[in-house]
């Protein structure tokens, strides 16, 4: 039997530019999905790339991301919030059983075939739930931005936590404050000319990457300042 190799140069530079796209947004979005579930970034970084790894062996889809979402990551941070700060041991052991209840869950739902179930979620109510995790997202992040450490628990209300990180929290960093200003202003104008010159979508990594090698951010990997 001949096989014939019909990968040619076209089809790798495609693939090339295809893949540099999707990393140049899943990594920031990862690291943010993980500060969103209240766990180290770096485990978004891991779920990732480990989980992309894994998808591309047995399939793909021109349509789909792998990795962690908005949903799961509200999730594991609601099972997570119980925790306390030293805990970190245990909540690191809870979120791998999480993984893996969620994972054999899932599995389940394939060989099953009970995918078909999405259709009964209505349109108004994913885009509700995703604007809600986005906004709950932008209000997390103030506390870095500022410069200042959280206060509070994750048993209270985000709203309530927001007021004691600003009321009781530490004095405001100026440069926590430029450097998320300019991280800004760079990621719309990065976008802006993505956009107009129908370039890969690698504004935010080139923003993130751009502030942290050029500034110097003095921000540790668990969201805290020095």
């Amino acid at each position: 039997m001949n096989w014939k190799i019909s990968y040619t140069s076209d089809i790798l530079k495609r693939d090339a530019l295809a893949a540099l796209t999707v990393a140049s947004i899943s990594l920031p979005q990862a690291m943010a999905y993980a500060l969103l579930a209240g766990v180290d970034p770096r485990y978004g970084l891991y779920s990732a790339i480990v989980v992309t790894f894994i998808a591309s062996v047995f399939g793909s889809s021109s349509h789909l991301v792998n990795g962690p979402t908005a949903a799961i990551s509200l999730v594991v941070f609601t099972a997570l919030a119980h925790f306390d700060p030293d805990q970190r041991a245990e909540a690191a052991q809870a979120m791998l059983l999480l993984a893996v209840m969620v994972g054999s869950i899932q599995i389940l739902i394939a060989v099953f075939r009970l995918g078909d179930l999405t259709r009964y979620i209505s349109e108004s109510v994913i885009l509700g739930f995703m604007t809600a995790a986005s906004i709950q997202l932008g209000i997390g992040q103030i506390s870095n931005a500022l410069g200042v450490r959280n206060k509070g628990t994750g048993d209270q209300h985000l709203l309530y936590r927001l007021w004691l990180t600003l009321t009781e929290g530490d004095p405001i960093n100026l440069k926590a404050v430029a450097i998320a200003a300019v991280t800004l202003v760079l990621a719309l104008y990065l976008r802006r000319v993505v956009r107009r010159h129908k370039l890969p979508q690698f504004d935010m990594i080139a923003s993130l990457v751009l502030v942290a090698f050029g500034w110097g951010v003095p921000a540790r990997l668990d969201g805290s300042w020095r």
